[in-house]
């Protein structure tokens, strides 16, 4: 049975299990008597909350970072009218990071394990858009690059292959591991003749990007993936994609600071209560209002319109900041509509684009070294209609000769709305094959133990951090929160033996809603297993946000 045929047959199950829950009434959960999960991070966004919290990289005219800015140096626009900053927040690399504590015996995590990193690096490999030869030269100069053995920050290496995101090494400060896992890696059904006969010519002139439906698809998942594997790290994320080709934009042309936010310097100077100056304001409404990703669909067919703004909000909300490196360098092909992309991409999201160069190691160089340090601030926005449309954010300082880059904006997704039970199901059940990266949208610890009453069954108890899940007040007064968890059983050599899933559906007084966030929502799962050495993958799904948590663990039954 090939890993695909297992997805779709756990997918199958699991939303039998998820259909089932919404008839399932549990009146609440209780909280119990530990605290949340170690490594919870505060500024974790909460759909119902509505806060919105966006960095700031402040720098001079020679581009080197502005630290000692207060909170009262900064305003905040959204749609021209000015929001009210509620917290701000100076990050820097630590100096002297210190170690996790080590977890309990037979205790599992999603809950990243980087203390005191103020932003990480991610290095995407895209093998399936633009030529195969400028894959394979942008792959040889990041080896070299590594090789250099430069100064480096955290940083994870990842591949976009043809229908999913593949984890090649985790985040390390080695860049000789980093060098030796690339130069391992060769891409699916690609020899090694063929990675060679590449290298040699690595910019062809022809021009086929190969860009189709079904790549801008699996574009849109990966970029999703990854969403949902970084939400739950701390700080800033740096997302180095390099590819040769960019087939979809997440943003409108000039959506960043260099378009519609050239207004922010009047905004400056007008009163804090009146935001834009009379008919500037009504002006850069009309531009707002009918602003959606319909609009720069660049697809000729199928419309994306819907997973490019849930793709875009998802990246923005866990900080993923795009740094596109054009894989093509000085090549002969007319390459301004993908330029262009790549720049509305990188300022839609507060990052910067890199092209035009043979020295691709530069421009990696550049994104590594970029947005380290930076202010966080955030606010919660006075609009409380949320019909999906784009909201600009726009940000000055008082201070001169003050450069801000900062993400443009995010869409206004009403996060209430109903998930279709299958797409969730889809999502939870290719986060839980045997080979998928964790994911940290949802964050938790799992005790995993064979039962000591009950032979040849094991007992997983989640304990799911409260912070990380969306809690909404209704009409009645009370909490209501929609979970579920999974677990996935494959034998040591990766068969597929069995799931199980658990749902809960929450309605919590205030009183116990407040003593639940200083704990943990529970959750726990019974299996049945003979004899044997077992690897599991352990899931949370958030079924408002559709946000997702997974992690793996190993358990022997006697």
């Amino acid at each position: 049975m090939t890993i695909i045929r297992k997805s779709s047959m756990i997918a199958g199950t699991i939303l039998l299990a998820l259909v089932a829950a919404a008839y399932a009434q549990t009146p609440s959960a209780q909280p119990a008597q530990n605290p949340v999960p170690e490594g919870t991070s505060p500024e974790t966004l909460k759909a119902n909350t509505r806060l919105v919290v966006v960095d700031v990289i402040a720098t001079d005219s020679k581009g080197q970072p502005i630290t000692g800015l207060k909170q009262e140096d900064f305003r905040v626009f959204e749609d021209g009218r000015e929001q009210k900053i509620t917290d701000l927040i100076f990050r820097e690399p630590a100096k002297s990071p210190s170690a996790p504590a080590p977890l309990e015996p037979n205790v599992f995590t999603n809950v990243p394990q980087l203390q005191h990193a103020s932003s990480i690096n991610v290095v995407l490999l895209d093998e399936i858009n633009g030529e195969f030869a400028s894959h394979a030269y942008a792959e040889e100069r990041l080896e070299k690059f590594l090789g250099s053995a430069p100064a480096l920050q955290l940083t994870a290496i990842f591949a976009l292959e043809k229908k999913k995101v593949t984890l090649l090494h985790d985040f390390t400060t080695d860049t000789k591991a980093l060098k030796q896992t690339l130069g391992g890696y060769k891409p699916r059904g690609i020899n090694r003749m063929e990675l060679q006969g590449a290298m040699a010519s690595p910019f062809l002139t022809k021009g086929a990007f190969h860009t189709d439906e079904t790549t801008i698809e699996n574009t849109l998942g990966a970029l999703k993936s990854l969403a949902q594997i970084l939400a739950g790290y701390p700080g800033r994320k740096n997302l180095i994609w390099i590819s040769e080709a960019f087939p979809v934009s997440l943003f409108a042309d000039g959506i960043g600071q260099g378009g519609l936010n050239t207004s922010v310097s009047q905004m400056m100077h007008t009163s804090p209560s009146s935001g834009l100056p009379a008919g500037q304001q009504e002006a850069t409404q009309l531009q707002v209002q009918g602003f959606s990703p319909e609009d720069f669909n660049p697809a000729a067919g199928r419309s994306f319109a819907s997973e490019i703004t849930e793709v875009a909000n998802a990246l923005m909300n866990a900080h993923v900041s795009l740094y596109p490196v054009d894989a093509a360098g000085l090549g002969k092909n007319d390459r301004i509509a993908s330029q262009s992309v790549m720049n509305t991409m990188a300022a839609g999201t507060g990052g910067r684009a890199f092209y035009n160069s043979n020295a691709l190691d530069t421009g990696i160089r550049s994104s590594i070294d970029d947005g380290s340090t930076y202010y966080t601030l955030s606010y919660y926005p006075n609009n409380k209609l949320w019909n999906g449309k784009f909201r600009i954010i726009q940000i000055g300082t008082s201070h001169p000769d003050v450069n801000l880059r900062y993400r443009a904006g995010y869409y206004a997704l009403d996060p209430e709305l109903v998930k279709d039970p299958k797409q969730i199901a889809a999502d939870l059940s290719e986060a839980l094959t045997l080979d998928a990266p964790a994911t940290t949208a949802v964050l938790f610890k799992a005790g995993v133990v064979p039962s000591d009453k009950e032979h040849n069954k094991v007992l997983v108890n989640f304990a799911i951090d409260p912070h990380t899940v969306s809690f909404t007040q209704k009409d009645d007064g009370l909490h209501h929160a929609q979970v579920s968890c999974a677990v996935v059983v494959y034998s040591e050599k990766g068969s597929f033996v069995k799931q199980e899933a658990n749902n809960l559906n929450a309605t919590l007084k205030p009183e116990n809603y407040q003593k639940l966030m200083q704990q943990y929502f529970p959750c726990q799962k019974t299996v049945d297993l003979r004899s044997g050495k077992y690897i599991l993958k352990l899931g949370v799904v958030d079924r408002v946000t559709n946000l997702i948590g997974t992690t793996t663990a190993k358990v022997t039954v006697p």
